[in-house]
């Protein structure tokens, strides 16, 4: 555990584990938490290097606004403070948009990446009209649980929401705490908002895996894997019955394709 600090910036991160390093980077609001299903074994075969990304979590938020292309530039420089040359790099959800941004501006510091459930353009998916509306609940007197329970089924398949499941991510989320704040909420937003690979994903040249989900309900599936027909050197699979966050709900299927992906 320890803070990384940058002009007007603290990322806070952790190093766990040994092997070959793989960076984890977090979606929309998500902190280093989101991996906490599938480091207890992939830090046996790995050093995980987990952090914040600004906005969340324990990182700060800046003042001026940063784009995914900027929070790209900061995993490397974390890389840098860590003496890491190159690495695996794995992303979920705007996490894999960073990583999309790693691939096309460092491929020199990729080994491979892997992009799950991620996006081309955040503006053209249906969540965005939700995330934007979300911002305002800050402002409201909407309870907190309703506002947790509302987002659920966007990052969850209906079959992984039991009622035990319901009441195991409210109280995760009522007992954060780092919770998400107002203003990283917003510095977040924009960022995602900004992202739009269409003009530049087919000229990534680093070996890619993209990973989807048959129940996400944010980045569809058949979206994916047009992305992963565009990137030359890539692999696509198809996780089911999982929503926007496999790694949690199929957690063991996850760490099997992807060990063996970058075993290969």
């Amino acid at each position: 555990m320890a803070i990384f600090s940058l002009e007007n910036q603290d990322i806070y991160y952790e190093v766990i584990g040994s092997g070959e390093p793989l960076v984890c980077i977090g979606g929309f609001t998500a902190d280093h938490t989101v991996w906490n299903s599938v480091v207890p074994i992939l830090s046996k075969q790995y050093q995980l290097i987990l952090f914040d990304n600004p906005g969340s979590g324990q990182s700060n938020t800046p003042d001026e606004d940063l784009s995914i292309s900027n929070l790209a530039d900061i995993a490397i420089k974390l890389c840098d403070h860590l003496d890491i040359k190159k690495a695996f790099f794995l992303g979920n959800s705007m996490g894999g948009a960073i990583v999309q941004q790693i691939a096309f501006s460092y491929p020199n510091r990729v080994k491979k990446v892997v992009i799950s459930n991620s996006f081309v353009n955040a503006n053209a998916l249906p969540f965005s009209l939700f995330a934007k509306a979300r911002q305002s609940w800050f402002d409201s007197d909407i309870p907190q649980e309703a506002m947790i329970h509302a987002m659920l089924p966007w990052a969850f398949s209906g079959k992984f929401l039991t009622k035990e499941n319901i009441e195991i991510l409210t109280e995760l989320n009522l007992n954060n705490p780092y919770p998400q704040t107002k203003k990283g909420y917003a510095f977040q937003l924009k960022s995602l908002l900004g992202f739009d690979s269409s003009g530049w994903l087919k000229y990534i040249n680093v070996p890619c895996l993209f990973i989807a989900s048959d129940e996400d309900a944010i980045c569809f599936s058949s979206q994916i894997k047009k992305m992963a027909g565009i990137v030359k050197n890539s692999e696509y699979i198809l996780i089911e019955e999982a929503g926007h966050l496999p790694h949690i709900e199929q957690a063991e299927f996850f760490m099997d394709k992807l060990s063996d992906y970058l075993r290969r």
